[in-house]
């Protein structure tokens, strides 16, 4: 081997030349090319041999443990306990579970979203970056993809700090912070509210208010279905709870109808009965009162049936309203038609109600860039333009504004956004309804 090595050019040739003569390995030939010549005596063999030795031991033990469940368990519980030796310092950090020193709303980027809100009750918002500016004439882009029995009823624009009131039948008011509600796609349905707020079974939300503060110039009020008004600063629903607050007390058969934000330039509070009666009055009428508290009366029934079926606030005697009966007669008034009375009256005739009109179902402020979209008993949804409808004097039926068929009713309505069509859909075909009978009817049954 000595002779082959010094024989060799260099240390490649002389790997090639031991493993061509003795069968090597590439490590057991370099191992010997590395190799002084004083380990080839006795004492070097011997304390190779005897390394030898306690490298087999070593590995004898190693498999048995491997196949030992208890001898690992052994391991493990005494090197455990020699860590526990070793680092013996009490824990110098508390761990607690409490977070009162950590607001998440500090975490989330204050950024513009626009919320939408299904007539169903499904909920989402999107940023505002995703519908980019379009030049004058554009179609548009699709907000949300909505079930067939489904339409939007309001959507606006709000950042992810503002807060959501929702308030129901009950009279408990919920809070929703923006950025809770789930983000979806432009075109996803949203998520169902009843998954966002602690809902009692049945309660039923009735207005959805946003703000962005609770001001003291501000005030939140309600209207029930037995003639109740109700105006609270809203400073007083500033503490937000996750079950909610009582907003009102109501009586055992009462609820509420609806409720809305009282804003500095709001004048007078309007509503309006099943059997064709409202009443105007001012705001300051009904004064502001605690949280907790019942209210005061708005309007008396003149009839032992009668109750409040709508109810909104007015800003100038110019608004005009929209009035709709069971039988889908509707029309448009302006806010003076109505003259001004002291609160708890018994009001004036808000429509000529007949055996053909049906009752009044309720009323809302119009919005010439918004549609009127009506729920029938059999859950046909007609869908109507606000612009289309006339004009009409106070003490009217109206004009027919939906059609219905004979034991089909009117049951509810609500505006939402316009639906923009392209020029090309609005021409008509044969039979079809003209614009001046102002029905839209969707067919969605």
């Amino acid at each position: 081997m000595i002779k082959i090595i010094r024989a060799s050019s260099d240390d490649a040739d002389a790997m090639e030349n031991l493993i061509s003569r003795f069968k090597l390995s590439e490590i057991q030939t370099k191992a010997i090319l590395e190799m002084r010549l004083r380990r080839l005596t006795g004492l070097a063999i011997e304390k190779i041999e005897n390394e030898l030795a306690e490298l087999l031991k070593v590995i004898a033990e190693l498999e048995s443990i491997l196949k030992s469940e208890e001898k690992i368990n052994v391991i493990i519980r005494e090197e455990l306990v020699e860590i526990g030796d070793k680092f013996s310092i009490p824990r110098r950090t508390e761990i607690v579970d409490d977070y009162d020193d950590i607001d998440i709303e500090d975490l989330i980027p204050n950024e513009p979203m626009v919320v939408t809100i299904t007539h169903r009750g499904y909920i989402k918002r999107v940023p505002v970056k995703q519908y980019e500016k379009q030049h004058r004439g554009g179609k548009g882009k699709t907000a949300v993809t909505t079930y067939d029995d489904d339409f939007i009823e309001s959507f606006f624009t709000s950042n992810t700090h503002d807060t959501l009131m929702f308030v129901t039948d009950r009279g408990q008011l919920y809070w929703l912070k923006v950025y809770r509600i789930p983000e979806g796609s432009r075109t996803a349905k949203g998520k169902a509210v009843v998954n966002l707020i602690n809902l009692q079974k049945d309660e039923k939300i009735m207005a959805i208010i946003p703000t962005t503060d609770f001001n003291d110039d501000k005030g939140l009020v309600f209207f029930t279905k037995k003639g109740i008004v109700k105006r609270t600063n809203l400073s007083e629903y500033s503490n937000i709870r996750s079950n909610g607050v009582r907003a009102i007390n109501l009586d055992e058969t009462d609820a509420i109808v609806s409720a809305s934000i009282v804003k500095p330039d709001t004048k007078w509070l309007f509503v309006a009965t099943k059997k064709g009666l409202c009443i105007r009055f001012k705001v300051e009428d009904a004064r502001e009162i605690g949280r907790v508290s019942r209210g005061v009366t708005a309007i008396k029934f003149k009839i032992a049936d009668d109750y409040v079926c709508g109810a909104i606030t007015i800003e100038d005697e110019e608004d005009e309203l929209l009035m709709l009966s069971e039988k889908g007669l509707g029309k448009r008034t302006s806010a003076s038609e109505y003259r001004e009375q002291n609160r708890a009256g018994k009001g004036v005739i808000s429509m000529k109600l007949t055996p053909k009109t049906g009752d009044v179902v309720g009323v809302v402020a119009v919005e010439e860039n918004k549609d009127l979209m009506c729920l029938t008993s059999i859950g046909k949804m007609i869908r109507v333009d606000m612009e289309q409808i006339r004009k009409a004097g106070r003490n009217t039926s109206g004009v027919k504004v939906v059609s219905v068929e004979k034991k089909d009713i009117v049951v509810s309505m609500a505006k939402c956004e316009k639906e923009e069509k392209p020029e090309e859909e609005n021409t008509q075909d044969e039979g079809e309804v003209t614009p001046g009978n102002n029905d839209n009817t969707l067919g969605l049954e």
